[in-house]
């Protein structure tokens, strides 16, 4: 089992399905010998918290960060994850805006 490291310091044992999905932590896995710390300079502990979680239950624990977890998963190659964030943004975070309201939302991604 790899262990990640976040940009924040703290170190997480990754779920059997992160390591299986993530073509990122599958890459560096690979290149260590299957297991090993993987360090994620991108990706802070509240953030990888969620993506953990995600990964146990296929759904997010908090929805507050959804374009940060989407961001995020998008690093790590993380198609399930991405594709959850974006239906989730899709449906209840932009539907009936404008567009206007849409390009404040992502302003910031």
């Amino acid at each position: 089992m790899a262990t990640i490291l976040t940009s924040d310091g703290e170190s997480f044992l990754a779920t059997e399905t992160l390591q299986n999905e993530s073509k990122v932590i599958q890459n560096v896995l690979e290149e260590c010998g299957g297991q090993g710390l993987v360090p994620l300079p991108n990706i802070n502990s509240k953030i990888l918290k969620n993506i953990l979680y995600f990964s146990q239950n296929d759904e997010l624990e908090k929805y507050d960060d959804v374009r940060e977890v989407m961001v995020a998963a998008d690093y790590l190659a993380y198609d399930t994850l991405v594709d959850h964030c974006a239906r989730h943004i899709a449906q209840v975070v932009i539907k009936g805006k404008s567009a206007e309201q849409i390009r404040e939302y992502f302003k910031n991604t």
